[in-house]
Parts: structure tokens; C-alpha cells; sequence
């Protein structure tokens, strides 16, 4: 019973290590916010990432008014240093059915350096339901061509108009 009680706390602290070090509890943190007209299904707790490396994670998500949204973001300490006056931070996904996350652009390199508690400009995210929309659009307009090029075709090989004449005569 002594060895599986052991065990069970052992695994417990490396379950309570690990996702402390994903969330930056265990580490020197700063704190950044962005404010969006549309977060798009963006939670807190989802992750931030610079270039592409996982830097931080959302943490909050607050109205400030009926168009504006305001994001804080927690990142790790080490980012300071690179997060210039010109980066840009927009939301965007983790793959094509993931997650919702915050990708920070590096901006200029010749930019002053984001103060802690700073804002970072923003971009809109890309509304997915709208591109899907405007593609179903386009895709009954490619079958209602399809369908008319198909029935001049039909005319065309019974031998019905000028062209079908020309041809079969």
C-alpha cells in the first residue's frame, strides 16, 4: 500500500509540475494586452506564440465596450527583450480545427522595446464562416455553369443550332 501511496504523490506533483510550466506559474512572467473588435472563440488559458514558439498563454478575456475587446496575455519573461513597439499580435488557429491562439509578428528590429503592461497592436482575425460562405456562393454559381454548358453541349451533339448543324453537316 506504502510503494502504490508513493507512487500516486508522485505522479500527482510531476502532473502539478507539468502543468504549471504550461501555464508559466513556476516561471518570471510579464503581462501584455491587445484589444480586438472580435475574438473569435478565443478562450482564456489558450496559448500565445512568437514566431511561431509557444511564449505564453491568454490570460483574460474582458468587454471594454460594444466593439472592443480587451486580451491579456501572460508571457514569459525571456520574450521582453524581443517584443518590440511594432509586433503585432492576431488570433488565429491551430491547424485547421484547433484551437484558438494569439501569433505574435515580430515587428521592425529597430523598434523600442514593449513596455510590461504595454498594448500590442492588433490585426482582425479571419472569419472562417464568412470565406465559407462566400465559396458556397461561388460553388452554386460553378454548377449553374456547369449545368448550362452541359445542355448547350446536348444541343450541340443532336445537331440542334448553328453549331450543330455546322458540325454534323
Amino acid at each position: 500500500i506504502g510503494l502504490f501511496t508513493l507512487a500516486g504523490i508522485l505522479i500527482f506533483i510531476t502532473a502539478i509540475f507539468i502543468i504549471g510550466s504550461q501555464r508559466n506559474i513556476f516561471s518570471d512572467t510579464f503581462n501584455i494586452y491587445g484589444t480586438f473588435k472580435n475574438v473569435g472563440g478565443l478562450q482564456i488559458g489558450n496559448n500565445v506564440r512568437f514566431a511561431g514558439i509557444n511564449v505564453g498563454t491568454v490570460e483574460g478575456i474582458n468587454i471594454v465596450n460594444d466593439t472592443t475587446v480587451k486580451v491579456t496575455m501572460r508571457l514569459k519573461q525571456k520574450m521582453l527583450r524581443y517584443l518590440k513597439t511594432t509586433a503585432v499580435a492576431s488570433i488565429g488557429g491551430d491547424g485547421l480545427m484547433g484551437d484558438k491562439l494569439i501569433n505574435i509578428s515580430p515587428g521592425a528590429t529597430e523598434g523600442t522595446q514593449l513596455a510590461e503592461g504595454g498594448e500590442i497592436s492588433t490585426v482582425a482575425p479571419v472569419e472562417f464562416d464568412k470565406i465559407i460562405n462566400k465559396i458556397a456562393k461561388v460553388a452554386d454559381n460553378a454548377e449553374m455553369i456547369t449545368a448550362s454548358l452541359a445542355d448547350i453541349a446536348g444541343q450541340v451533339s443532336s445537331g440542334k443550332g448553328s453549331i450543330g448543324r455546322l458540325i454534323y453537316s
